[in-house]
């Protein structure tokens, strides 16, 4: 038992898993089919045309000669066999037949040699005349339609194998179907039991349609019905959009493999899909400008499109990488995406989780195919996509709940998918150092970019993680990796507003190593991934150069110098443990203020105490003397540690 995140209980039991269930079924149809000797010729049963003779008189019925009633009410197996007629009619009441169907789809032999059986007494069922005098049993031409199709399906699929495939061992395998063809199989049997379905009529329609090979189901290795269905012509609207639902879920549920992926990818779905969420968001934009009641009409539509691409990058493997990375390009289209739907609430939690789904699937891939790929192929570009994902979220932290008319999205969720997701980029960026154009991105990685991250995005972002160690971690991490983007004035100077936001920025991140003194590098992907310790360091190494870099852009006053001093100083202990004295003494001397005065006698050995804080990390008692004092302090230290780190160097 385990509990999810609606605080709900949830069981997994396993005692009905078809390899357990299909074999007893089996059994219990084959006791009651060999007493009633199904398949046997039976004693009541008329002569084919093909045996009757023209020229025998007695294969004529005679007006005179009454019907012999009695030896059809002699017949020792009619009980048998309206036994194992009834046996199957609630076998089907109980989606037996749809489980069978499924098990077609299974990658062992044996499953679906059982599935085959167990469809082939079902066929045998439904056949029988005993099967037609069950009145309740209304649904049994349809089943047969769909049985009887699904049989000669397997055989023409059987026969072409077996024509390619000259080897006789093999001639006898049951072919293997693709999940997303088995479940529209097992789907469509259960519709066809219930007439009053709002898919009936198109699903038995679809089934009236095929005539080739006498009706087989010619969809054994394809996707079956999902361009009609997505596609849909209905003049009702609400019935084309049940259809449209039908077809997606149809592909969510199917798409568990590689191979379901590639009959997908050959029918061009994903690419259908991504033209077709663009499609809905824009037509949210007018039904929203019109400000009707029908603004979530394809919110639906939406929500199950990003939830198929994260089930193609889970369950895809390399295929749908070369194909929707590589390919049709799917980075280009989130960047596009983000930048012109914005706005809508259709770019929430599923899309950045299909996000992170697309990232994790490239990186597996790139790596794995490292030694063979030696094409120099670089997926997407990190610092806009990073960029992009922190102004989003920014825009949608901001907004007021009225503003949106999605309010069912969780801020909490939101914000753990958004650091997941730059948590991925950073990793791209820092742990591929065999590919040249990481290594160019470590080299801008600490410059000022007009692309780069809004220090004003970043903050919003920062504030939000202060009290969720993990997730700062993973934020920062990647904003001290990537480049920033500032507001400058028309003579290329920092404007005070933009000023104010990065000492703010700095005072965080200083403040959140004294704090918790927890900050570790804990995102990984495989087991490839660098060790805690040296992402730890990264970590560390980014925040103080980053404070380095952003106390440079602009002229900070002597007392918010001091302060950012202090907390850099207060750091020492944590990063001269973690193997990163060098970097924290270039950032001290690049912060601290000149000593204005060389009079005052200073305590060196309180250099590495912590020093009081107040609630939004602002120093306490900041009054002009004691300014001053601190700064003459913060001069001796800086002295202090250039002399001693020049002796240890000589040493």
């Amino acid at each position: 038992m385990k509990e999810n995140e609606n605080n709900t209980n949830k069981i997994d039991d396993y005692r009905y898993s078809p390899a357990f269930v299909l074999p007893i079924i089996l059994g219990m149809l084959e006791s009651f089919a060999l007493r009633a000797k199904i398949g046997e010729e039976r004693p009541d049963e008329s002569p084919s045309p093909m045996d009757i003779d023209d020229h025998d008189p007695s294969n004529f019925p005679n007006e005179n000669q009454e019907e012999d009633t009695d030896e059809l009410d002699d017949d020792p197996l009619k009980g048998h066999r309206e036994s194992f007629v009834k046996v199957v009619y609630r076998l089907s009441q109980k989606g037996i037949i749809s489980l069978s169907l499924c098990c077609l789809s299974s990658k062992c032999p044996e499953m679906r040699k059982l599935s085959v059986s167990t469809l082939y007494l079902f066929l045998q069922a439904v056949q029988m005349k005993e099967a037609q005098s069950i009145v309740q049993w209304r649904e049994r031409p349809q089943l047969e339609m769909i049985l009887n199709s699904v049989q000669r399906g397997l055989a023409v699929a059987r026969a072409k194998k077996a024509k390619q495939d000259q080897d006789s061992s093999k001639s006898f395998l049951v072919p293997m179907l693709p999940a997303v063809s088995a479940i529209f199989l097992a789907r469509s049997v259960l519709i066809a039991a219930k007439p009053a379905d709002e898919m009936y009529s198109c699903i038995n329609r679809h089934f009236l349609r095929i005539q080739d090979y006498h009706g087989a189901y010619n969809d054994c290795f394809s996707l079956p019905a999902f361009m009609t269905l997505f596609c849909s012509t209905q003049d009702d609207n609400n019935q084309a959009r049940r259809e449209r639902l039908w077809a997606l879920q149809l592909l969510k549920d199917g798409v568990v493999d590689e191979y379901s992926y590639n009959v997908v990818a050959r029918r061009h779905v994903p690419e259908l899909l991504l033209s077709s969420f663009d499609g809905f968001c824009c037509r949210h934009h007018s039904i929203e400008t019109k400000k009707t009641k029908a603004v979530n009409a394809f919110d639906t539509e939406c929500s199950i499109i990003l939830e198929v691409l994260e089930r193609c990058f889970n369950n895809g493997g390399v295929s749908s990488y070369h194909h929707l990375v590589k390919g049709i390009g799917i980075f280009p289209w989130i960047l596009s995406m983000i930048e012109s739907h914005l706005t809508t609430p259709l770019v929430d939690v599923k899309f950045f989780q299909m996000v992170l789904s697309a990232l994790e699937a490239t990186i597996r891939c790139e790596r794995t195919n490292e030694e063979h790929d030696k094409i120099n192929f670089m997926a997407f570009d990190p610092i806009k996509l990073a960029r992009n994902v922190v102004r989003a979220y920014e825009m949608k932290a901001t907004q007021s709940p009225g503003d949106s008319n999605n309010n069912s999205t969780s801020p909490s969720m939101l914000l753990s998918t958004v650091c997941k997701v730059l948590s991925t980029i950073c990793i791209h960026i820092n742990c591929n150092d065999v590919d040249s154009q990481s290594i160019s991105l470590k080299e801008i990685s600490f410059e000022v970019s007009r692309n780069g991250v809004p220090i004003s995005a970043a903050l919003v972002l920062v504030k939000k993680v202060i009290d969720h160690s993990d997730m700062f971690n993973n934020v920062a991490g990647t904003l001290c990796s990537l480049p920033v983007a500032i507001d400058v004035d028309e003579f290329g100077t920092c404007t005070p507003t933009c000023g104010e936001k990065i000492v703010e920025f700095c005072k965080i991140l200083l403040s959140q190593i004294l704090k918790h003194d927890t900050i570790t590098g804990t995102a990984k992907i495989d087991k490839n991934e660098m060790d805690e310790t040296t992402a730890t360091t990264n970590i560390l190494t980014s925040i103080m150069k980053r404070t380095k870099l952003l106390t440079s852009l602009f002229e900070v006053d002597f007392s918010t110098r001091v302060e950012i001093s202090e907390l850099v100083v207060a750091c020492r202990r944590r990063m001269t443990h973690a193997g990163c004295y060098d970097v924290w003494l270039e950032t001290l001397m690049s912060v601290a203020p000149p000593d204005p005065s060389e009079t005052l006698k200073c305590l060196l050995e309180n250099s590495g105490r912590a020093l009081p804080l107040g609630s939004g990390g602002e120093i306490v008692g900041n009054d002009e003397r004691k300014v001053k004092e601190k700064a003459i302090l913060l001069g001796r230290i800086v002295t202090f540690e250039k002399d001693h780190s020049r002796l240890f160097d000589e040493a």
